[in-house]
């Protein structure tokens, strides 16, 4: 830096741009009104002034050795903009409308009827959307949302008659207790809950809530925020953060997304408080999880993916092939790609309609390979090094 500014800043004149000479003369000439005549200033606009380079006393140039540092506390330079230094021009904005008298009261009131504007514009917006059962736009601060729309209600018991004889409902009822149970007891390890505590739940007018789309937000590999559209119909594959330990346990878990409900419950069994007994809103989804496949050797050196397949429905030694999550524990939309070479089969599902992508479809492929490489994001959580993951 101090051989360019030597040699190379030295071979060049720079000088004012013209609005610079005109802003430097208007400031001139306010000034110094009753001791310059108007020819000097006309003059000394049309000669801009000569310009020294002076590129080591800049600011920039001395923060250069902190930029490092802040990358790693902050993360990198796109996640943050300097368009908040325009801000000032918004309340000069104001004050030209104005009548330059008492402007902070009027300032004051206009920016109130904005704000009233504002208000009427995202309430009809919000209004459209329910209408359309359709989300608005998601903060980035919330880890995931739903639509607040209640015009698709479902009847647990409605649910059970409609698809009789379905394997993914057997045991629905007792499973869907003991997720409410899990969060309203945190810490308590009684799976499976006793009679009592079950008898102690309680749903509004045994009625489930259902919603079409899930939105996650997820921080990615380089601290940036990013956002999964979750749809049980379309795109249902999630995966979750596991908790196995051990040198040869994988480090997530994935499912798939059967239907997304809300319900409003209430707890007044053994251990509840006053924060249970009220009735709370809960999102939750029904999922059927899919397992590993152990035998298939998989990882970069041998340069294979994972693979994962349905839970077999009729191994009695295993109860854990549909369940109930908090939507606030998925990590982000997982992409599942077949292994068509190993055909297709219905010895996993069975005869389950509601298990399935297409409930037209009497088959299933076997087994499903995670497509880890599916962006950047993904490929740093497997490899690790990312900034912002262990």
């Amino acid at each position: 830096m101090r051989k360019f500014d030597r040699e190379t800043c030295s071979q060049y004149t720079t000088r004012e741009l013209p609005n610079e000479t005109e802003s430097q003369t208007r400031q001139g000439a306010s000034a110094h009104a009753t001791r310059s005549t108007p020819s000097q200033c006309e003059h000394s606009a049309t000669v801009p002034r000569d310009v020294k380079s002076n590129v080591l006393n800049m600011y920039k140039y001395h923060c250069l050795g902190d930029y490092a540092k802040y990358i790693e506390r902050s993360g990198p330079t796109d996640n943050y903009t300097t368009q908040g230094e325009l801000e000032h021009r918004h309340s000069k904005r104001w004050y030209a409308q104005t009548n330059r008298i008492h402007f902070e009261f009027q300032i004051v009131q206009k920016q109130q009827c904005c704000t009233v504007l504002e208000g009427i514009q995202c309430l009809n917006h919000a209004t459209n959307c329910c209408q359309g059962d359709a989300l608005a736009p998601v903060s980035p601060t919330l880890p995931y949302k739903v639509s607040t729309s209640p015009r698709t209600p479902a009847n647990l018991y409605s649910l059970l008659e409609n698809h009789r004889g379905d394997p993914a409902l057997d045991g629905f009822i007792p499973r869907l207790h003991e997720h409410p149970l899990s969060r309203f007891l945190p810490g308590v390890d009684l799976t499976p809950f006793s009679d009592e505590h079950h008898d102690g739940l309680f749903i509004y007018d045994d009625q489930l809530l259902r919603h079409k789309v899930l939105r996650v937000n997820y921080t990615t590999y380089d601290m940036c925020r990013d956002q999964d559209s979750i749809n049980p119909r379309t795109h249902p594959n999630v995966m979750l953060l596991a908790n196995n330990t051990g040198p040869d346990s994988h480090s997530y878990w994935y499912a798939r997304i059967i239907d997304l409900f809300h319900a409003k419950v209430r707890y007044t069994g053994p251990g509840s408080n006053h924060r249970t007994w009220k009735w709370q809103r809960l999102e939750l989804a029904w999922v059927c999880w899919l397992e590993y496949d152990t035998k298939y050797k998989l990882g970069f050196v041998r340069r294979r993916l994972p693979r994962v397949r349905f839970i077999n429905l009729y191994d009695t030694t295993d109860d854990f092939a549909f369940g109930f999550i908090n939507p606030d524990d998925i990590i982000r939309a997982a992409y599942l790609m077949p292994v068509f070479v190993l055909g297709r089969t219905d010895e996993y599902l069975g005869p389950s309609k509601l298990a399935r992508l297409f409930h037209s479809d009497v088959i299933v492929v076997t087994d499903y390979p995670y497509y880890k490489w599916i962006d950047r994001d993904m490929y740093m959580r497997y490899h690790g090094g990312g900034i912002g993951h262990r």
